[in-house]
């Protein structure tokens, strides 16, 4: 599929987007020397003995392919020599959960390599989208989670991020909590100016970056065919399938000539 590069959990286009906020740049050096610091140790792959497969195990209920294709996140991977992190005997290893879905097990696939670049051990757990509500997301059952959410003409970032929404059934999966976030989205559900709003929503997502609770990937672009003789046909952003018949009005295929009188 085709996808754009997602940077902030408000979209562009919608209320309180900002193409001019300082984001998190991808800074592997940057992690390396984090983890250096805080006193994880690399272990080098001729000093590492093992009995687990080379690659890491792809946990799923079912047998299944091995994905083709890859999710472009606009990284280029360097060849560099592999190494594992330890502390005190305690490797540094994440398990990493997704739905069964193509472009999600590809772009959990990435991360994963761009982790273990960095000597973190990721595993991956493939969980079907059936199963996903009740046996992840409802107990909360993750320690990294790599999923999507659906935002509509209005963002209302209130029930992603807002702490009372921490557990189930709200949605804030990254069980993010921040007093001074909690204030912004619920003075910008109460106002009706819209300036005000966009204010909040930026202070909203200011606070976001600095405090990292989520990284933000890519949106999925929702493709769909039109005949060629079919006009007035305007590019607009997508939120409901529906939305593509927005200006169904303005369509035409011919025309005429009209005398004034």
């Amino acid at each position: 599929g085709v996808a754009e590069p997602v940077e902030t959990p408000i979209l562009p286009g919608m209320i309180g987007y900002s193409d001019e906020l300082q984001t998190v740049l991808y800074d592997p050096a940057k992690a390396e020397e984090i983890l250096d610091k805080a006193g994880w140790e690399r272990v080098y792959e001729s000093s590492i003995v093992d009995d687990a497969p080379e690659e890491s195990q792809v946990q799923t209920e079912q047998k299944q392919e091995t994905t083709k294709g890859s999710v472009n996140l606009g990284l280029e991977k360097e060849s560099k020599d592999l190494y594992k992190r330890v502390k005190k005997d305690i490797p540094l290893e994440l398990t990493l959960t997704t739905i069964q879905k193509d472009d999600m097990i590809q772009a959990a696939e990435t991360i994963r390599d761009l982790w273990q670049e960095i000597g973190v051990t990721v595993n991956l757990k493939i969980v079907e989208i059936g199963k996903v509500q009740k046996e992840v997301i409802k107990p909360r059952a993750y320690e990294v989670l790599l999923f999507g959410q659906i935002l509509g003409r209005d963002p209302d970032p209130y029930p992603f991020w807002h702490s009372s929404q921490a557990n189930d059934p709200g949605l804030n999966l990254s069980l993010y909590a921040n007093k001074q976030v909690d204030r912004l989205l619920e003075d910008a559900r109460k106002t009706s100016d819209l300036t005000e709003r966009q204010k909040k929503y930026i202070e909203f997502q200011q606070q976001i970056i600095q405090d990292i609770p989520a990284l933000f990937l890519y949106s999925l672009q929702y493709t769909y065919l039109v005949p060629n003789d079919i006009k007035g046909i305007e590019t607009i952003r997508i939120n409901h399938t529906s939305d593509r018949f927005s200006n169904i009005e303005n369509w035409y295929i011919k025309t005429k000539k009209r005398i004034r009188f």
